[in-house]
């Protein structure tokens, strides 16, 4: 079984690479006229942002009692980022890859649940913190939309529900099964009403309720532990604003510090909040018409757009590729 559905995530990634060609098949032509020196510079800034959810994901594992090194847990993030992309899941696939291992390794599951909601509520606060400042800008130069001011919205409503299933879990857990059951019942009635069958099960409700209190124990001990966790989600988002930065420079245009922030902090809001996997076609296009709305020519802007997508997503799905390959039953 373990093969199969290590050759299922496999077929899939072949599938999803195969399907996006065009998107590959620019790179050579973008790469061509950029300083590969500068881009370099830029490559090894996303993998320092690995690293730092890499650093992230320990200390929050240390913060509820969990013990793992670095190199194991950055093997397990780049592998969790694969099979998001390729086996699109609303993040349940990647998931799945630290529940495996902790299984595996004889983690506390639960624990890394908890460990997982706390580094997705760090994540969406650190790209809310930026937002606000892209916000800002584009406020200050008249180009805040509808949609981007709805996208945010939904960001933060994401990250308030998922901090108020978090802060229950921690101080409720009553309140937390009452919760997910009533949550669960609504969408059993509407699936009823479409598919004629539930999709959730109450049992599973309760079940994982309990095991979010089971995780949150660790926390409610030493809450000040999760102050490491949101520098580490900070300093990934500003590597990543490096990585941006780096790439303008590897084509020799200027860009103001306003604009870099903005345009990043609206293609990243993106990335989480789009239908399709990490925002494909959603950041490219928002981020290419933002850059023409502040100056930049069309070319240019693609040709940006196009070289930062390729080192945040294309790479990072070829590293998890390998990643997860590495994770297979009997490594180590």
């Amino acid at each position: 079984m373990r093969r199969f559905v290590l050759a299922l995530v496999l077929l899939l990634a072949v599938y999803f690479v195969i399907s996006h060609f065009a998107q590959l098949a620019t790179i050579q032509q973008v790469f061509q006229r950029a300083d590969l020196s500068l881009l370099l510079v830029a490559v090894c800034l996303e993998i320092c942002n690995f690293t730092a959810i890499a650093l992230n994901f320990r200390s929050l594992y240390q913060a509820l009692g969990l013990h793992e090194n670095v190199g194991r847990l950055w093997l397990l993030a780049t592998a969790s980022v694969f099979v998001n992309v390729v086996a699109p899941s609303a993040g349940v696939g990647g998931m799945a890859v630290f529940l495996t291992d902790a299984k595996r390794r004889g983690h506390s599951g639960a624990k890394v649940i908890v460990a997982g909601l706390l580094f997705l509520l760090f994540d969406y606060l650190a790209v809310l913190a930026y937002l606000l400042a892209g916000v800002i800008v584009l406020l200050r130069r008249s180009r805040l939309s509808g949609v981007d001011i709805s996208a945010g919205i939904l960001l933060l409503a994401m990250a308030i529900l998922l901090g108020t299933l978090i802060w229950l879990g921690l101080n409720s857990v009553t309140s937390l099964e009452r919760l997910l059951v009533w949550v669960t019942r609504n969408l059993n009635r509407l699936s009823h009403a479409v598919l004629r069958r539930p999709i959730l099960s109450e049992e599973g409700a309760h079940h994982f309720a309990a095991e979010i209190a089971e995780g949150g124990q660790a926390i409610r001990r030493a809450p000040r532990r999760l102050v490491l966790p949101a520098f580490f989600s900070l300093l990934g988002m500003t590597f990543l604003v490096g990585v941006f930065f780096f790439v303008f420079l590897a084509f020799g245009l200027t860009v103001s510090f306003g604009t870099l922030i903005a345009v990043f902090s609206i293609a990243y809001l993106f990335l989480i909040v789009a239908p399709t996997p990490s925002g494909v076609g959603f950041v490219e296009g928002i981020a290419t018409l933002l850059l023409k709305s502040f100056g930049f020519s069309l070319e240019s802007a693609a040709i940006v757009v196009a070289a930062y997508r390729v080192i945040t997503f294309w790479f990072p799905l070829g590293v998890g590729g390998i990643s997860f390959r590495a994770l297979r039953p009997g490594s180590s």
